[in-house]
């Protein structure tokens, strides 16, 4: 997991990889962003992938839709609901 760019204003594009996960084993595929406090901010699914590879594009929102502050955010990547991944992103305004 990786993401472009980085630090970013006012969006990102988080590039996954599930490599040996392989898609049949797959069934549904999350990035989960927390805040430093260890807060999940925000939570994007995808429900049936078809391929080993994928994006989600975070545009530095919470849940409700509201900008967050500058700062340290921290992705991880879900796959059936088992971490595979983390990453760190900078969000400066």
């Amino acid at each position: 997991i990786a993401n472009a760019p980085n630090p970013f204003n006012p969006s990102t594009e988080i590039r996954f990889n599930l490599g040996d996960a392989g898609v049949d084993a797959a069934r549904s595929v999350e990035v989960d962003i927390y805040n430093v406090k260890g807060q999940c901010v925000r939570v994007m699914h995808l429900d049936a992938i078809t391929e080993n590879a994928g994006t989600f594009v975070w545009n530095g929102c919470d849940a409700h839709d509201k900008q967050v502050c500058s700062g340290l955010y921290f992705a991880c990547l879900r796959v059936n609901n088992r971490i595979c991944a983390k990453t760190k992103m900078m969000l400066l305004k």
